[in-house]
């Protein structure tokens, strides 16, 4: 398939998928394992994101604050799985978006997958805390186990929250961390390598 077509195939299944979710998501309504209201302000450009943790099962999410916490990231969590547990997790939709990409010519052990969205990252440190404000990227492509990001900013952190609530997918999270950069262009590619699932809790645990 030409670039062309590719271009305009994914962008019918973008406006397929985000239609079926409210675009987009301002804050975390409930909490994606226990349905406890949270009513939290999601990651925005511009403003600084915290770990918080849901006061009745202990998920952690990355929410619109400033706090001291100190998490430890725990590495090797992620699995591939391509499904989320539950169809009604928003996480179900991103998983379907990869799904119904189209694919890139790739020599990778997972296949990759042309997109084009906008998301908010935050670079973390290894103890999961924010090393600044969040601000927009570019996912250029995409499979479940690692994307590639496109930011005009030069993220320094090796690691970097994902959250996509920016396409209407509330509570979607994940952290990645950084395999490569390189300036491109004006811009600053990023290959990144998910430490968590797509719909799994954030890998992260209380500092002993």
């Amino acid at each position: 398939m030409e670039p062309k077509q590719l271009v305009e195939t994914f962008a019918d299944v973008v406006c397929h998928v985000v239609s079926e979710s409210d675009r987009p998501a301002k804050s975390l309504h409930k909490c994606g394992s226990c349905d406890k209201t949270l009513q939290w302000p999601l990651p925005e450009d511009g403003c600084w994101a915290s770990p918080m943790a849901c006061p009745k099962c202990g998920r952690w999410y990355f929410s619109q604050c400033r706090n001291e916490t100190q998490l430890v990231i725990q590495r090797d969590r992620l699995t591939g799985d391509q499904e989320p547990e539950s169809a009604n997790d928003p996480a179900h939709a991103l998983s379907k978006l990869i799904r119904e990409a189209p694919t890139q010519a790739d020599r990778r052990r997972e296949p990759r997958h042309l997109v084009e969205l906008e998301i908010t990252i935050v670079p973390l440190s290894d103890l999961a805390r924010p090393m600044g404000e969040c601000h927009k990227a570019a996912v250029t492509n995409l499979s479940y186990i690692g994307a590639e990001l496109k930011s005009a900013k030069n993220i320094e952190s090796e690691f970097l929250l994902l959250d996509f609530s920016n396409l209407g997918l509330e509570g979607v999270q994940l952290i990645a961390q950084v395999r490569w950069r390189v300036l491109d262009c004006g811009h600053y590619r990023l290959g990144c390598e998910f430490v968590n699932d797509i719909g799994a809790p954030l890998p992260v645990a209380d500092k002993e």
